[in-house]
């Protein structure tokens, strides 16, 4: 190669690093501008591959935001020699630097854009990135999830994408709840593994659901149907106070059908067992027992229970027709003499006869024959009115008398006096507790004197 000759550079040169290659000819110095046309620098193209983003277990990942990286350093600025002396002439230039300086400049300019290219991918990326972040915190996890899903693997932005994906799942879900599509909600919140408060909102999503069934079962008054879904939800948003509800209209329902149907026992039962909640409880007890009562009083008097009718009936007061039953429950006095005679004890051997005194009082007698198991079977009856003589004659044998006193009315046979009288059994002088009386025996008993040879022992109006 030629040696060259060392000319000073001006101090907007740049120092020259390379000459031209060797049997090229310099370009014309005409003095004007040269024009070199470089090929577009092509970025080569960067395939990434992205795995499928699916919902993983991970706990929620927190904002990250990437910090921008230092600039790349700025090219190197070529060094500069000191000014020439003053006294020295401006050296000449030489033909060939001409050439070389735009040929320096281009190199420059595609050094830096080699260097510079790599940087502003780069900002871009963390101005991307931190925009997908602030895209999660403002919930709008569609446009998180597009973000870092085109930064691909740049940082965490796989993981975020994935937390924005099922931010999408949330989203979706929570308005199919709004919606009030609770089934499906509950299904996409599980399947979001535990996303924020996903599995929360599912447990809600499936209460909800059933609450909103056991309202339908209660509107459809299908109340132990309904009673029984309230108390499966526990304290879920006021079940329990359904559930009452439920257990109240069927103790309403069970109380008014055993009204209609006359089972006033039933209605009690109804109204004791607690379920019904009625602000007129009171009353309605009161109309079951009197109820009830007014059967038992009716039932009384038709088996010639009189007393305890007549009883039943006071008690009621004006309830119905109580105060005229009351008034039948008093029958006429039967006229002196026999008033009952057991077939099987139709002879006439022997005599009893009874003396009564003057008291103002009645008397109702019953004999009872005695075998020699001592069984007593009634023989017959008898009424007395004071100052009379009443007798009956029966076939000999063995007898027990038993004897009612009262001054007031009479109910029948069966509960003749009622509780105001005095009821006995006659006792013979030797404490033996039948009479036994022969063929052609006469026995008169006398009441009301003193001293007397007969005794007698307490009975009572159940037990005469």
């Amino acid at each position: 190669m030629e040696n060259e000759e060392r000319v000073p550079m001006d101090e907007e040169q740049s120092p020259i690093t390379e000459a031209p290659a060797a049997g090229e000819a310099p370009p014309e110095t005409s003095g004007e501008p040269i024009v070199i046309l470089e090929p577009a620098l092509e970025e080569e193209p960067v395939v990434v591959v992205e795995p499928e983003l699916t919902a993983s277990t991970a706990e929620e990942v927190p904002e990250i935001r990437a910090e921008a990286p230092p600039a790349p350093p700025a090219p190197p600025k070529a060094p500069v020699t000191g000014p020439a002396p003053a006294s020295a002439a401006p050296p000449a230039k030489s033909s060939k630097m001409k050439w070389i300086i735009p040929c320096v400049a281009a190199a420059a300019l595609i050094i830096g854009a080699a260097l510079g290219i790599p940087a502003m991918k780069e900002q871009n990326n963390i101005k991307r990135y931190n925009q997908g972040a602030d895209m999660i915190e403002r919930g709008d996890y569609q446009g998180a999830y597009e973000t870092f899903k085109e930064l691909g693997n740049y940082e965490d932005s796989f993981t975020l994408a994935m937390y924005a994906q099922r931010g999408m799942g949330y989203t979706a879900a929570k308005e199919l709840m709004e919606s009030g599509d609770y089934d499906k909600a509950a299904e996409t919140f599980d399947g979001l593994a535990g996303f924020k408060d996903s599995r929360e909102l599912a447990a809600e999503c499936r209460n909800e659901q059933a609450y909103q069934k056991a309202v339908a079962l209660f509107d459809a008054e299908d109340y132990a149907a309904a009673e029984e879904a309230f108390r499966e939800l526990g304290d879920y948003s006021g079940a329990k106070d359904y559930a009452a509800r439920c257990a109240h209209e069927q103790a309403d329902i069970a109380y008014n059908e055993a009204i209609q149907a006359g089972d006033y026992a039933k209605a009690l039962e109804v109204l004791d067992s607690g379920e019904g909640r009625w602000d007129n409880e009171a009353a309605m007890r009161t109309e079951c027992t009197n109820h009830l009562t007014y059967i038992e009083a009716t039932q009384d008097l038709a088996a010639g229970r009189n007393y305890s009718a007549l009883k039943k009936f006071q008690s009621l007061g004006t309830f119905l027709d109580s105060a005229e039953r009351a008034k039948t429950c008093k029958v006429s006095k039967p006229a002196n003499g026999e008033i009952y005679r057991n077939s099987k004890y139709s002879g006439k051997a022997c005599t009893i006869a009874f003396k009564l005194p003057d008291n103002g009082g009645f008397y109702y007698f019953k004999i009872y024959s005695v075998n020699s198991s001592g069984k007593e079977t009634l023989a017959s009856t008898m009424f007395g009115r004071a100052k009379k003589t009443v007798s009956v004659k029966l076939p000999a044998g063995s007898y027990v008398i038993k004897y009612a006193f009262g001054t007031g009315a009479w109910y029948g046979e069966t509960e003749m006096f009622g509780e105001d009288a005095v009821y006995e059994k006659l006792i013979g002088g030797d404490d033996f507790d039948s009479f036994k009386l022969k063929k052609n025996q006469k026995l008169t008993i006398t009441f009301g004197v003193t001293n007397g040879n007969t005794g007698s022992s307490g009975e009572s109006m159940g037990t005469l």
